[in-house]
């Protein structure tokens, strides 16, 4: 059985990107007002992320191991919405069941078109500090 860090770090589909326009990034003009006590963590790496959240990623994965695969039609984007159904269709399905309680712990998000993050406790590193 394979662990929740071997799914989250396999391969993707590759999507079609040549219908895309290319574009600019979107410009977000809202101030975001910033702590005044934010400071940048130097630290925030893959080994010491993986490191934190160990028991997690090394819990087994609930879901399906194989990735079916996709048409040429599946994998073409064109526009938002596509690469919208791509996410869907073939990334999301595997963070489901990696956030699925039985395998991680309990009241962790759920990710679909309109995210429940209002209600959600804050994530921290071991599942019994949750707060609810």
């Amino acid at each position: 059985m394979s662990r929740i860090l071997d799914i989250l770090t396999r391969k993707n589909p590759e999507p079609i990107r040549d219908n895309l326009k290319s574009g600019t990034n979107t410009v977000i003009d809202t101030d975001l007002n910033v702590p005044r006590n934010w400071r940048r963590w130097d630290e925030f790496t893959y080994e010491n992320i993986t490191s934190l959240f160990s028991r997690e990623l090394n819990s087994p994965y609930n879901g399906p191991e194989q990735i079916h695969r996709p048409l040429e039609q599946d994998i073409t984007l064109f526009q938002e919405n596509t690469v919208e159904d791509f996410l869907r269709r073939f990334i999301v399905p595997d963070v489901n069941y990696c956030y699925k309680p039985e395998s991680v712990c309990p009241k962790f998000p759920h990710l679909y078109k309109r995210p429940r993050y209002d209600r959600l406790p804050p994530l921290t590193p071991n599942c019994d500090q949750r707060v609810t």
